[in-house]
């Protein structure tokens, strides 16, 4: 959903459709995944998916260390950032754990391996350390606190989100603003155009 309509890579649309067409035709949960997933792979003769948790994420994500600049567009490397940010700020981590979504059969990536454990590999938090997730304070999130919240205080500052961002609902532009359906099928991630 993130980089929708942004590559080459297949749509939101059709990934749903596709999902949808199986287990609308009896198709599990893991079949329609499994159907989603071969569209990626489409053409590519004897694709084999990896499924190596250190491997796959910890080794080709986290162990670069490197920022890309200005004008990378789809080939940051940013990636370790944002999880830094994740870890101790944000706690921004998909899981499968909610009812009324697609993959609820896939109850490993809840928060304890989608969260804690990319942060605690990631960045080799020793076993001594207690990690319990994003600081917080009796205010709250500190990222609450620190950046203030719904209250931004500031000027000349954009917050690009749209229908199909999926993280809106966390910004001060949500789905209970006013100009959030200025923004039909924007992303967050998507150029700003003047």
């Amino acid at each position: 959903v993130q980089y929708n309509l942004q590559s080459a890579g297949p749509t939101v649309e059709l990934l749903c459709d596709t999902m949808a067409n199986v287990t609308d035709n009896g198709g599990s949960a893991l079949e329609a995944f499994a159907a989603a997933t071969a569209i990626f792979y489409e053409g590519v003769e004897g694709a084999c998916i990896s499924s190596s948790f250190q491997k796959d994420y910890i080794d080709m994500y986290m162990a670069n260390t490197s920022f890309s600049g200005l004008g990378c567009d789809l080939d940051c490397t940013s990636t370790r950032q944002w999880i830094y940010q994740s870890c101790n700020e944000f706690g921004y981590f998909q899981t499968t754990t909610g009812t009324d979504q697609p993959f609820a059969g896939f109850k490993f990536a809840n928060i304890e391996t989608a969260g804690k454990q990319v942060c605690v590999q990631g960045f080799g938090i020793p076993d001594s350390v207690d990690y319990n997730g994003p600081k917080s304070n009796a205010k709250g999130p500190v990222a609450n606190t620190r950046y203030g919240g719904r209250a931004v205080e500031g000027t000349n500052i954009t917050m690009p989100n749209g229908n199909c961002d999926p993280w809106h609902a966390l910004s001060v532009v949500n789905k209970t603003d006013p100009f959030y359906n200025s923004g039909a099928g924007m992303l967050h991630r998507r150029k700003l155009a003047f």
